[in-house]
């Protein structure tokens, strides 16, 4: 995949919601990085900051299930990650996300900032 493409699955999404609009942080909890490791959470941290400020305003977001972005530095990655992340297509469609589209960061961002004003 494209250097400047970033393939989320939803649950990642869902991740990034809350880190973008501060309703929680995962990244931050011990727990999870420790289970999670290092590379995963530097990995994670980089990829939602670079999101949540817009890039450089070229990348895109693409929309799948299995293994995405973030997972590439995940040590605990098994089947299951590979598996339809049917939990979380709730939250894409109310975002007006589709799974195999790309999306340009502002767009995303801009269904990110929507979803908020939904709540």
């Amino acid at each position: 995949m494209e250097e400047n493409i970033i393939a989320l699955r939803p649950h990642h999404v869902e991740r990034f919601l809350g880190y973008y609009h501060k309703w929680g942080n995962l990244l931050n909890i011990p727990l999870i990085q420790k289970e999670y490791g290092a590379e995963f959470i530097e990995n994670a941290k980089y990829i939602f900051n670079m999101l949540a400020s817009g890039g450089k305003g070229s990348e895109q977001v693409f929309m799948k299930n299995g293994l995405d972005s973030l997972c590439k530095e995940c040590s605990i990655k098994d089947e299951s990650c590979s598996a339809p992340d049917s939990k979380y297509i709730y939250l894409i469609k109310q975002l007006d996300l589709k799974e195999g589209e790309i999306y340009p960061i502002k767009e995303f961002l801009e269904k990110i900032e929507q979803f908020t004003k939904l709540e």
